[in-house]
């Protein structure tokens, strides 16, 4: 029972919060950090409805690394922080998970894998492929530890940081690459699921336990953590 008291206890003050805040016209700014593996379309939502209870509310987003998300969490430069797994790296990171997505395989349109009417596709029909390679993905030690497993080891063609460099040297035709069932889309490339190897993470907001939260940081916060998922096609997280 007591994260259900713990999360109504939070709504409450959160309410009470933005109440004062919004009485007193006294909004301070929001720095929030993105991991670079996050869609930031996913967040349209709960930014929309604290624009509305916070109409002065300056947002600042910081994107980076893992390791920069947790740089910025332990330095108090950002408030809040919405990322994938980020370990066991600090002990006062508070971490309330929002959804669980899989992984799968992206490629040209053109592909010879793209054009065939299947909808998935087996590790083994990717043995001559050139993998497109993540740098500092939460996912990445998983999905290695998984593809190992099953005697599959990639053979490396070019690394990138983020998702959007990713699907641009895929429109490029430079290779294949795995991403998360949120990542960016576009018409020049097609999603096929991997019919034998079931990886999947877990996106979560991060914050530092003990700290202070703003109002506004207190708001945003909540509305992660009650906000519908499951129209971006994840599930809960397990």
């Amino acid at each position: 029972m007591l994260p259900l008291l713990q999360q109504c206890y939070d709504a409450a003050t959160s309410a009470k919060s933005l109440a004062k805040a919004v009485q007193s016209s006294d909004v301070a700014p929001l720095n929030v950090t993105i991991s670079n593996s996050v869609n930031i379309a996913l967040l349209v939502s709960p930014f929309t409805e604290l624009f509305r209870a916070y109409p002065g509310v300056h947002l600042k987003i910081h994107r980076g690394s893992p390791a920069a998300v947790i740089d910025a969490l332990k330095s108090g430069e950002v408030e809040l922080a919405v990322a994938g797994p980020l370990g066991q790296v600090w002990d006062r990171l508070d971490t309330w998970p929002l959804f669980q997505e899989g992984i799968e395989l992206a490629v040209n349109s053109d592909h010879p894998l793209a054009r065939r009417n299947e909808a998935d596709v087996a590790l083994a029909q990717l043995a001559a492929e050139p993998v497109l390679s993540r740098i500092d993905w939460e996912t990445s030690e998983e999905l290695s530890r998984c593809l190992s497993a099953k005697g599959y080891s990639p053979r490396t063609a070019h690394e990138v940081e983020t998702d959007q460099d990713l699907l641009a040297l895929l429109e490029a035709n430079a290779g294949v690459g795995f991403v998360s069932l949120t990542a960016p889309r576009s018409a020049n490339t097609r999603r096929l699921k991997l019919r034998d190897l079931d990886v999947s993470r877990i996106v979560s907001v991060y914050a530092v336990a003990g700290r202070q939260r703003s109002p506004v940081a207190a708001t945003l916060l909540n509305l992660l953590r009650s906000a519908d998922w499951s129209s971006f096609g994840v599930s809960e997280p397990a």
